[in-house]
């Protein structure tokens, strides 16, 4: 969880210099729900896939010019920061890619061992 704390801050601060005051965890939590379901023993492939789409499709919506961020900011107090959820989510996929790579490494390392 460290990782996508640290990954979404420092993009926020890095790419988004208009933001003053963010207050939130909203953008890890995207990252560490797509981590969580990537490697849950609980769901079929197919299962981890629509959801890993959806929140993928989600954090895109959040980005077009259709969205409205605006729209909910009356009821908590703030807009919503769509930028913390794609850094998260980013930052989730590049947890999951590099874990990948590192497995792999390691089996390919395993078997030449033998």
């Amino acid at each position: 969880m460290f990782w996508l704390l640290l990954a979404d801050g420092l993009s926020l601060y890095w790419f988004a210099p208009d933001l003053l005051i963010y207050v939130g965890l909203s953008g890890a939590l995207h990252g560490a729900l797509l981590i969580a379901i990537w490697y849950s023993p609980f769901y079929s492939r197919r299962v981890v896939w629509v959801t890993v789409a959806i929140v993928i499709g989600k954090v895109l919506w959040e980005q077009s010019p259709m969205y409205d961020d605006l729209a909910m900011a009356s009821w908590l107090g703030g807009r919503v920061e769509t930028r913390a959820h794609l850094f998260g989510v980013l930052a989730g996929i590049l947890w999951i890619v590099v874990a990948g790579i590192q497995q792999a490494v390691r089996k390919e390392h395993d078997s030449e061992a033998r």
